[in-house]
């Protein structure tokens, strides 16, 4: 199956080390780590305002028709389907909050300790 994905209306967002700084502090003075587990906190982010997936028709079969990939599509918010002389695409827009689609992040390994942020 091939799906072609468009991403639209990007934007992107960094944040520096003064605000890493206090998003950590806030992190460490209100959340209980658990043992074992890793927290990622995320400095750089794309977001987009729109996805859309493009599927052919031979495609569409396998998710089980258009009729049920339609059905799929009802009641969500900012959704709209299209079909396009045998490409069948579907559209969502996210606004105003757009979504990520690329993050890049930094971890802290231990957190409670001191440590600097790992790459």
């Amino acid at each position: 199956m091939t799906v072609e994905i468009t991403v639209e209306d990007m934007v992107g967002e960094v944040i520096d080390d003064a605000v890493a700084d206090k998003i950590v502090e806030l992190f460490e003075a209100s959340m209980k780590p658990k043992p074992g587990s890793r927290y990622f906190l995320v400095r750089e982010t794309v977001k987009a305002g729109a996805v859309s997936y493009k599927l052919k028709q031979s495609d569409l079969v396998r998710l089980g028709g258009k009729v049920e990939v339609e059905k799929l599509a009802q009641g969500a918010a900012n959704v709209t389907v299209r079909d396009n002389n045998g490409v069948f695409e579907i559209k969502q827009a996210f606004k105003p909050e757009r979504i990520p689609v690329c993050i890049k992040s930094r971890s802290k390994a231990h957190v409670g300790r001191r440590l600097p942020m790992l790459p």
